[in-house]
């Protein structure tokens, strides 16, 4: 699998995990730590959804009364569809990300639920309000469990949840093993190696860590981040 000429499949999550590594690494914190406080996601009934997504539209007109139109019929196909399209052209991506979801739920379509998941979690690393992470995260995982209720095994779906338990939830045991199933299912699987070595690094595992950055770069020789950082390690740059 070369990944490396695949770039947009990793673009997301590494950029997520790279800016938490030097964040979390170079800061001395011994244990990886959430974006935001824990807070229990039965809150989210509390949460308006589409009021929120409304305050996200950027005061677009067109958008707002498209959602106030969704609000009462979110079963509406052809106006997801509408959404979807306007939403993209004008790069609001808290509502393309939302009505992605709808539509992916509806049709059972993987590659739809899978976008949203991960524009979720691009806006969940955007986002330092409490409420809004935890829409993003509440959503991106329902995104995931709907694909893995199609395919139990699918490793981006699990690789994805598994980013939000840890960085978002601050459930970072439940969130490794989750990458610890992906593992039994594909040990060479590049998204799930580089969350357990940046995991590693983060708990000061070192030699746990190094041990993953050679089988990384064994899976993508050409990537020079992962050759540097096994540099740091080696000579002790980051204990």
């Amino acid at each position: 699998m070369t990944q490396y000429n695949n770039n947009l499949k990793l673009l997301l999550i590494t950029g997520v995990v790279v800016v938490l590594l030097f964040l979390l690494t170079y800061t001395g914190l011994n244990k990886p730590t959430a974006l935001i406080s824990t807070t229990n996601v039965e809150n989210q009934s509390k949460f308006d959804v589409f009021d929120f997504l409304k305050k996200s539209s950027q005061s677009d007109t067109l958008i707002i009364s498209m959602l106030e139109k969704l609000e009462k019929d979110s079963t509406n196909s052809q106006l997801i569809e509408k959404l979807i399209q306007s939403s993209k052209e004008k790069n609001i991506e808290t509502v393309n990300a939302f009505v992605l979801f709808l539509k992916g739920k509806s049709t059972s379509n993987i590659e739809t639920l899978q976008q949203s998941a991960d524009k979720f979690l691009n806006l969940s690393t955007q986002d330092s309000n409490i409420a809004s992470q935890l829409f993003y995260s509440n959503y991106g995982k329902k995104a995931c469990d709907l694909i893995l209720k199609i395919q139990t095994k699918n490793l981006a779906a699990l690789t994805r949840k598994a980013s939000f338990l840890i960085y978002i939830d601050n459930e970072t045991m439940g969130g490794v093993q989750l990458l610890k199933e992906v593992e039994k299912i594909d040990s060479n699987y590049i998204e799930a190696q580089h969350l357990l070595m940046l995991l590693a690094i983060q708990s000061q595992q070192f030699e746990k860590a190094e041990k993953r950055l050679k089988k990384l770069i064994s899976l993508q020789p050409e990537n020079s981040f992962y050759k540097e950082l096994l540099i740091k390690i080696e000579t002790q740059q980051l204990k």
